[in-house]
């Protein structure tokens, strides 16, 4: 990692000496990527801003592979959005067919998706064009644990140490697949051997040491460790909250476990893209879907960032209209005396419901769900949650087809302004939003549409039919009145 901070430095004396020699601003950019992975020195946080800087840079003086794998890796590892990761390296991919590097990662990517056979294939096409690499044994590696097939993995293994042998990485994951094995004292073997070769302990690698002398009826030692990574977090050194969660899962301490997991969300630690995947983690991971281990804030403050960071500025489907409908459903689902867990539900639904907008405007509604099932599952959502989210944000589409009492309430909400006070000013950015996209050319196509939706248009819950409907009606009225006059 020391020569990751060497980088950053000469690629800034690099810009100091020619503020426009675009490769400087380009590698500046991925030497900050590179120092908040693993075994990093930067926090996400503290890598993001001078990622996007200088990746900003680069970009206007037209962006390189290496820019689209930037790009990538702050999906990939800071905002953990997997679909916007695989989206830049696919495009790579797509113009730079010969970057092993673009397919290396989209093989990690997609192993973390879950996508194992996929990440297989793009594995093979990348070692057809750059074999024995530490990349290929490292993403290799990956696969083969993944797939479960763990004897192959430890060959991969074998061959990488002895072309390789300094590479602590390699030891990392000897050890990890070891401790799924149960394999006690070959896991603590490999991390002992790994911290020979580093004055720096990974967290990971004490975990799996704790782990290891849990297994070997060591608790005292498990223990000692976990006390380690703790006086680490204190001291908020990276990375360390997710693998003190191994440490409380192996110790059957579910609870603590599932505190850790909201403090290693709140540091977005780079390692929880294994979340969804790592069979050590299985067990609270489990417990996490079914033990009130869902962590709805955490959710909620990772898909605010999201929409306040991407959601495109248009006239009416913009961040204020989402913060309306949730405002709005908040208050019908008050009326509708609605559980702490629904409400929650609701305010992740109000929030998603229309961030499709920031993929497409187009089938902007099955974006949104799509978002759901990438993003939910890392915040302990089960199946189940995550479905019935994705089945609110459908229901939304025109025409709406609520069929739960949550669907409705995200619906009226949807859809609360044509009741209100604020109609004319609200319909006046759809009519704006809608002109500038070629769909309607003058006011009186815009109320030939309004008056057509608002004849055909229901509410669905009790406060919305007493509390919205009748303004509704009366600015029917109103729009009917308009187009008479102008006959």
């Amino acid at each position: 990692m020391d020569g990751y901070r060497v980088a950053t430095d000469y690629f800034k004396q690099a810009l100091a000496l020619d503020p426009e020699f675009k490769q400087a601003y380009s590698f500046l950019a991925s030497s900050y990527s590179a120092r908040m992975s693993w075994n990093g020195d930067l926090s996400p946080q503290e890598a993001q801003p001078q990622i996007e800087k200088y990746l900003a840079e680069a970009w206007k003086r037209g962006p390189s592979e290496n820019d689209y794998l930037t790009k990538a890796f702050v999906e990939f590892f800071i905002t953990k959005n997997f679909k916007h990761s695989e989206e830049f390296l696919t495009q790579a991919i797509e113009q730079w067919p010969n970057n092993a590097d673009a397919m290396y990662t989209y093989s990690y990517l997609l192993n973390m998706m879950g996508r194992f056979g996929d990440a297989l294939q793009w594995l093979g096409q990348a070692k057809a064009i750059d074999p024995l690499t530490v990349a290929y044994f490292n993403f290799q590696t990956i696969c083969q644990y993944m797939l479960g097939k763990t004897n192959e993995a430890l060959d991969t293994l074998a061959e990488a140490m002895r072309l390789y042998p300094s590479v602590l990485r390699f030891y990392d994951f000897k050890a990890r697949i070891y401790v799924t094995e149960q394999r006690w004292a070959e896991a603590e073997e490999a991390v002992l051997a790994g911290f020979a070769l580093s004055k720096f302990r990974p967290p990971s690698m004490v975990a799996y040491l704790a782990i290891a002398m849990l297994g070997q009826d060591k608790k005292e030692k498990c223990v000692g460790l976990l006390a380690e990574l703790i006086k680490r977090s204190e001291a908020n050194e990276k990375g360390v909250n997710i693998y003190i969660v191994y440490i409380q899962n192996a110790l059957g301490e579910v609870d603590s476990a599932l505190s850790w997991l909201k403090k290693a969300r709140a540091t977005n630690d780079v390692d929880l893209i294994w979340w969804n995947v790592d069979p050590i983690i299985k067990e609270v991971r489990d417990q996490a879907e079914t033990s009130g281990g869902v962590d709805y804030e955490g959710a909620e403050k990772h898909i605010r960032e999201m929409i306040d960071r991407d959601m495109p500025s248009l006239p009416y489907h913009n961040v204020d209209h989402i913060n309306d409908v949730l405002s709005a459903s908040m208050v019908i689902a008050d009326i509708e005396k609605l559980g702490e867990d629904d409400i929650k539900t609701v305010r992740l639904a109000a929030l998603l419901h229309d961030a499709g907008f920031i993929k497409s405007a187009k089938e902007h509604e099955a974006y949104g769900a799509a978002m759901a099932r990438e993003i939910l599952p890392a915040f302990g959502f089960g199946s189940d949650q995550v479905q019935l989210i994705e089945n609110m944000i459908l229901a939304t589409k025109l025409p709406q087809t609520p069929s739960t009492q949550l669907d409705k309430i995200l619906c009226d909400a949807d859809l609360d302004y044509l009741g209100r006070d604020d109609f004319y000013k609200r319909g006046g950015t759809l009519f704006k939003e809608l002109h500038d996209q070629g769909v309607v050319e003058t006011e009186r196509e815009w109320n030939l549409v309004q008056k057509t939706f608002l004849e055909s248009h229901r509410y669905h819950t009790a406060y919305s039919k007493t509390n919205r409907e009748p303004h509704k009606q009366e600015r029917l009225k109103e729009i009917v009145a308009k187009l008479k006059n102008r006959a």
